[in-house]
């Protein structure tokens, strides 16, 4: 009888230890757009963080405008907060990529979410308005601003 009772412990503690031990899924960031992906995670746990790419370009007859009428010096906001300066840069004939070279380009955070809107002011060197508008980045893409002439 004892050894029955024994038996019936040892059975207990098994399946005890059995259902205690089962491996966790692993949470994580499951979306391969996201910087913070985790392609081991099995469970999404909401963490995911994620960016996209800016750049502002101009053409020639920008570029043309932007001598005549004297701007020397451009200063880019992007919800009033600075994101590059510089004198006037090279044109460009079409759009062109993210932090390619004489562009002002920037990587923008959007915490967690894929799209969002922000606004943008481009100022000369006296601080006079030259341009501004809306945009809206998209997660793990380059959104190309062209400024034209008004």
């Amino acid at each position: 009888m004892k050894r029955i009772g024994l038996l019936v412990f040892v059975g207990f503690i098994g399946l005890g230890i059995g259902l205690t031990s089962c491996d966790k899924p692993v949470k994580g960031c499951m979306d391969a757009m996201a910087k913070n992906f985790n392609a081991n995670a099995e469970e999404d746990d909401g963490s995911c963080i994620f960016t996209a790419d800016l750049v502002f370009w101009y053409n020639f007859p920008t570029s043309n405008f932007l001598e005549v009428f004297g701007h020397t010096e451009l200063h880019y906001y992007l919800d009033e907060k600075i994101i590059g300066e510089g004198g006037i840069k090279e044109p460009f004939i079409h759009a062109p990529d993210c932090f390619a070279d004489s562009t002002i380009s920037t990587s923008v955070d959007l915490a967690n979410v894929k799209s969002k809107s922000f606004s943008y002011r481009v100022l000369n060197q006296n601080d006079d308005e030259v341009w501004s508008g809306n945009v809206t980045l998209q997660a793990d893409s380059c959104t190309q601003v062209r400024l034209i002439l008004n």
